[in-house]
């Protein structure tokens, strides 16, 4: 039986904090006491933390290893503003993702944040990745912009960035690099 990552949490930190009160309602447990229990439990909780992120990543390297992994990540070009609405990316003309941008997304990439749209496994060799750029103002299927980038994958892991910039000739300005 598998036990997911927050339940193993919120059972340690539930477990933990029914220590603490009990600890903390006898009457002969001091103040001093009471506050290197609060320090111990403290260090606990980030330990607990610490597995599991340790776990997540012990997974995500499990699911997409080293030799097989592609990972593609969006960025706006220095201060744009863009009205993204999806990208849509394709990794030898098979659909790879199709992501839809929230206001919050948005405002991290005007901030010059990096979005990882995709990670998957693809074999070492030749590949060809297509970006298509879609407006919030454009229809569902209306692709403003469609890139092809090609690139060589080798027995280790592949980062790919998609740095989108202003308009030029009513197209935005799309970059890739590895």
């Amino acid at each position: 039986m598998m036990i997911s990552n927050k339940s193993l949490i919120r059972g340690v930190l539930g477990l933990l904090i029914a220590i603490w009160a009990t600890m903390c309602s006898a009457e002969s447990v001091s103040q001093d006491q009471i506050r290197q229990i609060s320090e111990q439990v403290q260090g606990i909780k980030s330990d607990v933390l610490g597995i599991a992120n340790s776990l997540i990543q012990l997974e995500e390297r499990s699911i997409y290893p080293d030799e097989s992994r592609v990972s593609v990540f969006v960025t706006f070009a220095d201060g744009e503003d863009i009205p993204l609405g999806k990208v849509r990316v394709r990794i030898d003309g098979k659909e790879a993702v199709l992501h839809t941008y929230s206001p919050g997304e948005l405002v991290a990439l005007k901030r010059g944040g990096a979005q990882r749209v995709y990670t998957g496994n693809v074999s070492s060799g030749r590949h060809q990745l297509e970006v298509a750029v879609i407006d919030n103002d454009k229809a569902a299927g209306d692709d403003l912009n469609f890139e092809i980038f090609r690139f060589y994958k080798f027995m280790s892991p592949k980062v790919i960035e998609i740095s989108l910039a202003g308009k030029t000739f009513g197209k935005y300005v799309v970059n890739f690099r590895e």
